[in-house]
């Protein structure tokens, strides 16, 4: 019976197996079929596709040949973008890409039907652009093929010319079209593209604050706000693109440009122009190596003005007119009109660094009373210099002040009494104030070149070097550095990054980016801040700085008078830096006079009178009047003393405490080394390599 069964189930198994490879069979076929179904259409397709574009080629052939041929000997072209504008915070133009044309020549179009358009575009353009005869057949002869010619006469050519050939062209077309007798004439090929030009309306002001770009302000060539923010003010070219139809004419397919941002800054031209009305005077007689001028709003680090008395036509910058005559420059070899156009366009204001002198004896005095060495009360007593090891360091007045408080050390500009706070505060504390301060570091102004200054390190600072430096000798600055460490004591102890851009807004006056005032760290403490307004104050009312005051307003600010390198030379750099109102300044402005051409030169009275003949126009215009509280009555009665200065406990009648002038006609930093009884300092400012910011 088990052998039954086994037997039926091998022949039930063989059974399956059979079926199973019949319907493999059946599948294949299957599919053969609709394969070869699949690829007898797919034949089919390409016999019709074939044979499509074969009548294609036959009916058509030459024509799509000779367009193909065409269009790829016509270039594509490029449509400039608008380089976008520079304004001042009102709104007015600074910068700004103005709309020119350059007439294109389609020659080989104007030759596709030559009995028709030669001879009528060719009068055409020798009527109105006075073209000769013989220049245009050499042109048409040469250039047959080409189908963008720009001959150099009808480049940059203004709006108006464009617009007066172009009724120039339809009135002469009416013309050929009434007299056709002898076959319609045609002005046909010409066309004009649009290209822009950087102009400068104002051409010299503010020019090396701007800086410049190529003619057709495609890209920044040099400094200011064009380099910095080229990338906000170029934009992207659009594209042209051109092909014949099939009556041989071309057309063309346009993507247009996107235009570039307009930069609003925190320029007023009007302060502007005050800044160099009044340096370019002092620089025209008596005349100095170098004046200028930075004005801050102090509460935010806006640049209001910046200036210096060398400056150059934004709209020829290259034009050396400003440094040499034209004879001189004819003797001059390129690297030499080079590197004057490198000191013709750099900004003093942030590229060059100087020992700045007394201005910054503020930051002594702050960092010995914010760390508590100093207290309001402290006396010192001046006897005309400070013995350091071998050298016998002076102060201002050689014959000593005697003694005097904290205030009158700073009005009287007392390099002894600060050279005393200076021992008391150290080397290592000292300099971590001036770093605090932003001295030795970039201020991260928003322009490019900017020089950090340098000064001696703690290991390598020895006990002269501290002494001098607490004054403001053998270390250097910027002006742009010195203000806007002077900003941040001024109101209240806040350094704000100085800054020379508001806003940027794009093609439709949207604004893309508000440029907010960046607040970088606190310096001091509230009440340091108001002590040393107060005693700013002072120095301008009774104290060096008295040539800056105007009727009606409390003016502080502090005087400097630098000796520079080579001490032997005996050559001068003067300075004030000063606000208004003292109690909440709204304008602080910084002046240098750099070797005055007048003798004596250490007098800081040169910049403090710059100083004062700013400020008597530019409060007016930022709506700061004079207070009557603080006029001068307007009849002194009779046989009325004059005014008492600040001593300590003794009246002193116009000069100080031992009878000399308060700030006499000699530099605050005069030093004699004992041992050759000569006078002079030490020659130990701290040189770098490469202290400019990379543009």
């Amino acid at each position: 019976m088990s052998q039954f069964l086994a037997n039926k189930s091998s022949q039930k198994e063989k059974k399956n197996k059979k079926s199973k490879k019949q319907k493999k069979k059946v599948i294949f076929l299957y599919m053969k079929k609709k394969l070869i179904g699949v690829f007898v259409l797919v034949l089919l397709f390409l016999i019709y596709l074939n044979g499509t574009l074969a009548q294609i080629v036959f009916a058509k052939g030459k024509e799509y040949s000779q367009t193909v041929i065409t269009q790829q000997n016509y270039d594509s072209i490029d449509i400039p973008f608008r380089r976008g504008d520079i304004v001042d915070r009102n709104g007015t133009v600074l910068a700004t890409s103005e709309r020119a044309y350059h007439l294109v020549i389609d020659i080989k179009v104007i030759l596709s039907k030559p009995e028709r358009y030669e001879q009528a575009t060719k009068q055409a353009l020798i009527e109105y652009f006075e073209f000769s005869q013989e220049e245009l057949d050499h042109l048409f002869q040469e250039k047959s093929n080409s189908s963008y010619e720009r001959p150099e006469r009808t480049r940059k050519i203004s709006h108006e010319i464009k617009e007066g050939f172009d009724d120039f062209v339809k009135e002469k077309n009416k013309e050929y079209q009434k007299n056709a007798e002898n076959g319609l004439q045609q002005i046909h090929g010409l066309w004009f593209e649009t290209i822009y030009q950087r102009q400068y309306p104002n051409n010299d002001l503010a020019s090396q604050l701007i800086g410049f770009s190529n003619k057709e302000g495609k890209e920044a060539i040099w400094g200011g706000l064009e380099q910095q923010y080229d990338s906000a003010l170029i934009g992207l070219n659009g594209r042209e693109y051109g092909f014949l139809n099939q009556d041989g004419l071309v057309e063309r397919i346009t993507k247009p440009p996107e235009n570039g941002h307009t930069l609003v800054s925190t320029i007023d031209v009007n302060i502007q122009k005050i800044l160099e009305k009044h340096v370019k005077k002092f620089a025209s007689s008596p005349g100095a190596n170098r004046v200028s001028a930075i004005a801050m709003n102090p509460k935010n680090g806006e640049i209001l003005g910046m200036t210096s008395d060398l400056t150059y036509d934004l709209n020829d910058p290259f034009n050396l007119r400003p440094m040499v005559n034209e004879q001189i420059e004819a003797t001059l070899t390129e690297e030499e009109k080079t590197e004057l156009r490198y000191q013709m366009w750099k900004n003093f204001c942030i590229s060059d660094a100087y020992e700045p002198g007394s201005t910054v004896k503020i930051f002594t005095i702050a960092a010995a009373l914010e760390e508590g060495i100093l207290s309001l009360d402290d006396e010192f007593i001046c006897d005309g210099f400070e013995q350091i090891g071998s050298w016998k360091i002076k102060c201002v007045n050689i014959h000593g002040h005697g003694k005097l408080n904290l205030v009158q050390s700073l009005a009287y500009s007392c390099n002894d009494a600060l050279m005393q706070i200076g021992a008391r505060i150290g080397s290592d504390t000292f300099l971590r104030y001036l770093k605090n301060f932003g001295f030795g570091d970039y201020t991260q102004i928003d322009l490019s070149g900017e020089s950090k200054g340098v000064f001696h390190s703690a290991q390598e600072m020895n006990p002269v070097d501290l002494a001098t430096n607490s004054f403001g000798q053998n270390y250097t600055v910027s002006m742009i550095q010195l203000i806007s460490a002077y900003a941040s004591i001024i109101n209240g102890g806040s350094y704000y990054e100085p800054h020379v851009v508001k806003k940027i807004l794009d093609t439709d006056g949207s604004i893309i980016q508000n440029i907010e005032p960046n607040l970088v760290k606190e310096t001091i403490s509230h009440s340091t801040a108001e002590f040393i307004k107060s005693a700013l104050f002072q120095t301008v009312e009774k104290g060096t700085g008295s040539h800056a005051h105007i009727d009606g307003y409390q003016i502080a600010g502090k005087t400097g008078t630098a000796e520079k390198l080579p001490r032997a030379d005996k050559n001068y750099l003067m300075s004030f830096c000063g606000f208004v109102p003292y109690d909440n300044p709204q304008i602080l402005l910084y002046v240098i006079v750099d070797q005055p051409h007048i003798e004596p030169q250490a007098n800081s009275a040169y910049a403090t009178d710059i100083f004062h003949a700013i400020m008597e126009e530019l409060l007016p215009y930022v709506n700061i009047f004079p207070n009557p509280a603080f006029m001068p009555p307007t009849e002194a009665p009779p046989e009325t003393a004059p005014e008492t200065l600040i001593t300590d406990g003794v009246e002193v009648v116009g000069e100080n405490p031992t009878g000399t002038a308060l700030e006499e006609s000699v530099s605050e930093t005069e030093v004699i080394q004992i041992q050759e009884e000569k006078m002079n300092l030490p020659d130990s400012v701290p040189l770098e390599s490469n202290d400019l910011a990379e543009p």
